[in-house]
């Protein structure tokens, strides 16, 4: 009997060979899953090993902050050679003609722990100097002995909780740093300065944020943690050893990581029950065409348990030689995605290969085999059920048209309606704020969709008939054929179809929730932001800390904009227009009794031009001369209400100044009141133009027009201003739903592919049951391309009903996750979108698979002779 399955299984190695690429594929993704989360630890444990390097004990603050005295106290021990404080300062640098936010490290004055690689000059050693990368000084036009321009904040007294001003002071470069974990601050890298020099440029100067120790050279690391626990034993410090502290930070990001592991890994799992479905749906076939050898089995004596163990061994040998081939192939794709990241990404330390575990090899080949077994236990019992007299009936063609039982109807009634149930009350409980609604919302849309693949047998079969008449009805004859064919067998059809629709349903899922939830967030965005783009200092910049002793309540009024800024937003492509703000503060008193006077920020705009680029024209609506626009988040600290008096006084110059205005409360976001440009010219003729606001093309893609905005705005010379608004958030959460997006549809995409080659292998496994009729019908006229385009279609029917299904059912689901992910941000269910091209692409690719599929069995059906046809 085992001769007789190797031989039967070399006879069918064609016909399995697309059910094996389909588990090649998904123990491939499994296998590449794993290594990449030991190339991930691998990762993290070089860069944060790097970040302690030269080390022996490390010491974090906890309840108070580590100071001096700390420090002083670590390095009298007689166990230490030498100990450094960690801090870090951020500041502007100016140079060239740019401006660069930028880290900045203290130089490590132990030698131990000095890791930096100088390319030219020296780390710097006196406040004034800075050694920088040197892709940051490229940028900044610097060299090594030029002098830069640091802008930094520092408050206005002693109290770190007072306002706080920008000051500008000269620093020498004197080095340029080689490449290395240092650029993993940003794209701009870390910077050096003495000690001192950024204690001042830190917001807290008199703290470190760590403590790095070195110990003699007859003192181990363990010795050494307890002399400096015992010498901090009051300051609530941690202190650990560099190799456990490293241990530590590796698991806290690896146990955040772990979360997306285990999210990549159920697409993988999703690939292989996709695989199980197309090889069940194989084995069911191959066990219906070998009715007649089967009963030959029987009729020599096999019995029911060798010829079901028969099957299973085809199943096991399919298996084996599957998984272990796609254990090789995600192996090496793993390798590969090594080799290019370690050459792609600069100052991360990717190792340049990750070698196979025992996990990364058990793993995906126990998973494929036993998927495959499993996937084979029902077509090996329905080959037990051969009679032995089969073999003396005349070979017809096998049919799976079993009538589904009322059981299984039941049963998908049941889960379709109880999770759709539960569905809607995850999105009921997440718009009340509870976080059960999530969960209860994912298992209500598992649990539906579940019931969805058990009814699809009912379903499917429906669906596509209804198709073929409507294909028939302009096709003629062929197209009639087709569309017979297609519910000849509707177990086939429905298995066939479901793991097609598993795929589409899950990227049209993360493609209609990806866009709900972009369009939720943006009607968020415009009430929290008045315009798409505003530009402009908060602050004031460097200013005579002296001159602040007659100014009131003490609020810094707002920097004047250099008009050369408002040139270069306007020559950005992308920009529709901008408009200026003038800008003064001054006192507001509500003319009702009981009014007190409130100092806030008066902006006048011209009331055509602000309603030109508010997010929200209604905000502005009501500008007018004489009219005083009101946010509602402060109405009620000026006590303002709408058609009420509103005196607002100021001091220009020495000169008092008073205008009323009638107030409008309207849902204008932020803090500060608008008035006409001619009331505040009239007002404080000397008020400065102190912001810009813009608004972006209606075809304008805001991730890059934000960043060309941001990037004009640097390059005016000594004239930086903060860029913000409703495009710029829009453009940070794009960016990452966009990579999401795009990370999911790949993950995605190998469940869509092993589902084209399931549709190719129902055909082809159709064409060699049908091999006498469509001979037949060659026989009586059909052409060849009658009888490929027979074939193409009835592709075509079954893949497209896959993503017809697929795409109504991703639309709901991906509408009601975005809705429970949202909860009560929304304030309500969340926004439907749909992106009408990706959504027919997807459609379209579902079509144009099951065309695709039918190409190889259409030519096999058309080369085949009429008389060899018939013959067989």
């Amino acid at each position: 009997m085992l001769r007789a399955t190797l031989l039967t299984l070399r006879g069918s190695a064609g016909r399995l060979s697309a059910a094996g690429l389909a588990i090649v594929l998904g123990t491939g993704f499994v296998t590449a899953v794993l290594l990449a989360s030991s190339l991930m630890t691998r990762t993290v444990e070089a860069a944060v090993s790097a970040s302690y390097a030269g080390s022996d004990v490390v010491v974090t603050g906890q309840s108070e902050p580590l100071d001096d005295d700390d420090l002083a106290a670590v390095r009298a021990l007689p166990g230490a050679a030498g100990a450094d404080g960690q801090r870090t300062g951020y500041v502007d640098l100016v140079g060239g003609g740019r401006t660069e936010f930028l880290a900045v490290a203290a130089t490590p004055t132990v030698e131990a722990l000095s890791t930096a690689e100088v390319a030219r000059g020296a780390l710097p050693t006196a406040p004034g100097q800075v050694a920088l990368p040197q892709a940051l000084a490229e940028r900044l036009d610097l060299a090594v002995g030029d002098e830069a321009l640091v802008r930094h904040g520092e408050p206005v007294a002693d109290d770190p909780d007072a306002a706080w001003v920008e000051v500008e002071e000269p620093v020498q470069v004197v080095g340029l740093l080689a490449g290395g974990l240092d650029s993993a601050f940003g794209d701009t890298g870390v910077a050096y300065a003495a000690s001192e020099q950024v204690a001042q440029w830190s917001y807290d100067e008199g703290s470190y944020e760590g403590l790095l120790v070195v110990a003699t050279g007859t003192t181990s690391p363990e010795a050494l943690a307890e002399q400096v626990a015992q010498a901090l034993s009051g300051s609530g410090a941690e202190v650990l050893t560099a190799a456990d502290r490293t241990a530590q930070t590796v698991e806290e990001f690896i146990g955040q990581a772990n979360v997306l592991l285990w999210v990549v890994l159920a697409f993988a799992a999703l690939a292989l029950f996709v695989a199980a479905i197309v090889i069940a749906n194989t084995f069911s076939v191959l066990v219906a065409q070998r009715t007649r050898q089967l009963a030959l089995l029987r009729c020599v004596g096999a019995t029911t348990r060798q010829v079901r163990a028969s099957v299973l061994g085809e199943a096991l040998v399919l298996g084996v030689v599957a998984s272990v081939l796609g254990t090789l192939a995600g192996t090496g794709l793993a390798n590969g995605a090594a080799a290019v990241l370690s050459r792609a990404v600069d100052g991360v330390p990717v190792p340049s290969s990750v070698a196979p575990t025992l996990v990364s090899v058990l793993v995906p080949v126990v998973a494929g085999v036993l998927a495959t077994v499993l996937a084979a236990l029902a077509p090996a019992r329905a080959a037990t059920r051969v009679a032995p007299l089969a073999a003396l009936r005349p070979l017809e063609a096998p049919t799976l048209a079993a009538r589904a039982s009322r059981w299984r109807l039941a049963l998908s009634l049941l889960l379709v309606l109880g999770g759709g149930a539960l569905l809607a009350g995850g999105v009921a409980l997440s718009l009340s704020g509870t976080d059960l609604g999530i969960l209860a919302a994912i298992a209500g849309g598992m649990a539906s969709f579940v019931g969805v693949l058990v009814g699809a047998v009912f379903l499917v079969p429906r669906v596509v008939g209804a198709l073929g008449r409507v294909a028939a009805r302009v096709g003629g004859g062929p197209a009639r054929v087709a569309a017979a064919n297609a519910v000849r067998n509707p177990r086939r059809t429905a298995s066939t179809t479901s793991a097609l629709l598993i795929g589409v349903t899950l990227v049209t899922l993360m493609t209609v929730g990806a866009a709900s939830a972009s369009a939720t967030l943006d009607g968020e965005l415009r009430e929290q932001w008045p315009v798409d783009i505003a530009v402009g200092e908060d602050s004031a910049g460097p200013i005579d800390v002296a001159s602040l002793a007659g100014a009131g309540s003490g609020v810094l009024p707002e920097a004047a904009l250099d008009p050369r800024v408002a040139r270069a937003v306007d020559a950005v492509d992308g920009v529709e227009r901008v408009v200026p703000l003038t800008s003064v503060r001054a006192t507001a008193t509500a003319t009702a009794a009981g009014g007190s006077a409130v100092e806030v920020t008066v902006r006048g705009v011209e009331p055509a031009d602000g309603r030109a680029v508010a997010v929200s024209p209604d905000a502005l609506a009501p500008l007018a001369p004489g009219v005083v626009v009101v946010p509602e988040g402060i109405a009620a600290d000026l006590g303002a209400t709408t058609g009420a008096e509103l005196r607002v006084a100021l001091d220009d110059a020495g000169t008092a100044r008073t205008a009323t205005f009638t107030a409008q409360v309207t849902p204008l976001p932020g803090s500060a009141v608008v008035v006409a440009a001619e009331d505040l010219a009239r007002l404080a003729p000397q008020a400065p133009t102190t912001r810009l606001w813009a608004s972006l093309d209606p075809g304008a893609d805001a991730v890059d027009t934000v960043g060309a905005v941001q990037e004009a705005v640097g390059d005016v010379p000594d004239a930086a201003a903060p860029v913000y608004g409703a495009a710029i958030e829009r453009a940070a959460y794009q960016q990452v739903i966009d990579t999401l997006l795009l990370v999911v549809v790949a993950l995605l995409a190998v469940a869509v592919v092993i589902a084209v080659i399931g549709v190719a292998n129902t055909l082809s496994l159709s064409v060699i049951e049908r091999t006498r009729e469509s001979a037949l019908l060659r026989a009586l006229g059909l052409t060849r391309g009658q009888l490929r385009g027979m074939l193409a279609l009835e592709g075509a029917l079954v893949a497209g009903v896959g993503g017809l299904l697929g795409v109504v059912l991703g639309t709901v689901y991906g509408w009601l996750g975005a809705a429970s992910l949202l909860g009560s941000t929304a304030g309500g269910l969340a926004t439907l979108a749909l992106p009408w091209e990706r959504i027919g692409t997807v459609l379209l690719v579902a079509v144009l698979a099951g065309l695709l599929a039918s190409v190889l069995p259409g030519r096999r059906a058309a080369n085949t002779p009429p008389v060899a046809a018939l013959a067989e």
